[in-house]
């Protein structure tokens, strides 16, 4: 669901870029090429294809089919598949999204991949020069606002919905956030709650970028396909003899609390 608007756009703004590189005969304006990688932390129908099929997003270019199973193995799993993935393509950007394992992961290998042990045949990276690095990698020697990233030997991490916390640190998804936000070289958080959070664990203002929330734009994009009172005589009927409640339980802790409703009220849990 979180990566559906952020697709949507870059088809938009290649598309744009394409344009105007014809009327302006500048073909030094490039299309934006990216793929979209799954690596199958949610792969059964309603936890995978139903939201690729509602959401209207293409097909995964790269599926990497890990799996379940304790939060050590799909980490590690996500990290040996999605590392391939990176000396292959070689991507001068890394966009993860959310608070998954798959986010920590797939940030993690990014963030410790060397290009140029795989792109000339040496392990000493300090005699790599600086034409081979920028030969595999080019963005990343020019715009690199992170220390580890300053001879461009990675890609550049890109993290959305960054910042947000619940300050528990029992719920594996804090883990996944803190840790992904220490090492990703762009944090676009949802408000400005989660800047000051940020701010507050010592990250530069300069990573950080206030964008939206990602939900919300699938939310928006989707408006038009609800049914609207009068359409569904269920919904209407529901609408008018109760007042409903609509909780979106994601977490397990909050998943098994109790859920309680004043005698009267109605509830609709997702």
């Amino acid at each position: 669901m979180k990566i559906a608007p952020i697709i949507r756009q870059l088809k938009v703004e290649s598309e744009s870029l394409s344009v105007l590189s014809q009327k302006t005969n500048d073909y030094r304006l490039k299309t934006i090429d990216y793929l979209l990688v799954h690596t199958g932390q949610h792969y059964d129908y309603e936890m995978s294809k139903v939201f690729f099929e509602d959401l209207e997003l293409p097909e995964p270019d790269i599926y990497l089919g890990v799996g379940s199973g304790t939060h050590a193995e799909q980490t590690g799993r996500v990290m040996i598949e999605f590392e391939k993935v990176l000396f292959k393509e070689k991507p001068d950007l890394v966009i993860v999204v959310g608070d998954v394992n798959s986010t920590l992961a797939c940030a993690l290998a990014a963030s410790k991949i060397d290009y140029s042990k795989d792109s000339v045949e040496s392990t000493n990276v300090e005699a790599v020069s600086c034409e081979q690095l920028s030969v595999s990698n080019p963005t990343n020697s020019k715009n690199s606002i992170n220390a580890m990233n300053a001879r461009g030997y990675r890609p550049l991490i890109a993290h959305v919905e960054a910042g947000l916390r619940s300050f528990d640190r029992t719920m594996p998804e804090e883990i996944n956030r803190l840790l992904t936000d220490q090492i990703s070289d762009f944090l676009f958080t949802p408000s400005p709650d989660a800047n000051e959070n940020l701010k507050k664990e010592g990250i530069s203002e300069k990573k950080i970028f206030l964008v939206g929330n990602v939900m919300v734009d699938s939310l928006l994009f989707n408006l038009e396909k609800l049914p609207m009172p009068g359409t569904d005589t269920t919904i209407l009927a529901l609408t008018l003899r109760f007042p409903i409640l609509c909780a979106l339980c994601a977490m397990p802790k909050r998943m098994f609390s109790a859920l309680t409703f004043e005698q009267g009220d109605g509830g609709c849990l997702s």
